[in-house]
């Protein structure tokens, strides 16, 4: 139990000293706000994938039946091409809003990081949903895919 909590009070320390760090970046606006609008927009996205890929009875607790069962091998690949894409271009628009700083300033550089910031906004919701759905859709037609532990576990 001890150990437990030592591990919590590290890994507290570590969060807070990252986002004292973080708060003292000029990025620190547009991140504040992706915390807010990421997971609004994420839940969005998560929707559009459910009629996209025709899974609507995923949220509705009953099994699927076989027609979800064949979009879903169809639409699988797809879907992890789609969360790579928007990974990186996530990862590629956070870095440039980091170097063209998205901050409170109104200037030609601020104005470029905040479009910077808005873009690694959408595409990391885009990713964010994309995973959920991947995890629930796999689960949810595979039983025996592994789960989000299951996941770490065979990465280990």
């Amino acid at each position: 139990m001890l150990e437990l909590l030592a591990i919590f009070a590290v890994l507290g320390w570590l969060t807070l000293a990252f986002f004292q760090w973080l708060s003292s970046q000029p990025v620190f606006p547009a991140v504040l706000l992706a915390l807010v609008v990421v997971p609004i927009i994420c839940r969005l996205d998560y929707l559009r994938l459910l009629f996209r890929n025709n899974l609507r009875g995923l949220d509705s607790g009953r099994e699927p039946v076989p027609p979800e069962r064949f979009y879903w091998v169809l639409g699988k690949n797809r879907l992890r091409r789609s969360i790579t894409f928007y990974l990186i271009a996530s990862l590629c628009a956070w870095g440039n809003a980091w170097l063209l700083p998205a901050s409170l300033d109104f200037t030609k550089p601020s104005i470029v990081g905040w479009l910077n910031a808005t873009t690694g906004m959408l595409t990391l919701s885009r990713t964010f949903a994309g995973m959920i759905f991947f995890f629930r859709a796999s689960q949810w037609v595979d039983v025996m895919s592994p789960t989000l532990v299951g996941f770490f576990r065979l990465i280990m």
